[in-house]
């Protein structure tokens, strides 16, 4: 159990380093866990010369979970910035389900990672 929290942790803090290298400095996050599933509520502003990167984080989030690869690259992930393409797939991949909402110059996500 104690993993799944640290991989939730992990999500939310590549988050919040990401939105930082594209010129994020207004975060609101939130997690909640119940008996189904762990949602994590993320909202932050960006700088539009990064939107084709947010663009693409936002296509990696849509994808879907894959345990195989969550597995496979979550020990070699370490602390990185998100800069390359192999570690937004990695946050896509370990999550289930993402509603993603763009307005006003903010980017607002809210994903879901479901138990078992």
């Amino acid at each position: 159990m104690h993993h799944v929290k640290m991989k939730i942790a992990g999500i939310a803090h590549e988050l919040i380093t990401f939105f930082y290298s594209v010129g994020g400095t207004d975060f609101d996050i939130k997690i909640r866990e119940d008996a189904e599933q762990h949602a994590i509520f993320f909202r932050s502003n960006y700088d539009e010369e990064h939107f084709p990167r947010v663009e693409q984080l936002i296509r990696y989030l849509n994808q879907g979970r894959r345990p195989a690869l969550e597995e496979s690259y979550w020990g070699l992930a370490g602390g990185g910035d998100l800069q390359d393409e192999s570690e937004m797939l990695l946050i896509g991949a370990m999550i289930d389900h993402a509603d993603i909402k763009i307005a006003d110059g903010y980017v607002t996500f809210y994903l879901y990672r479901n138990r078992g």
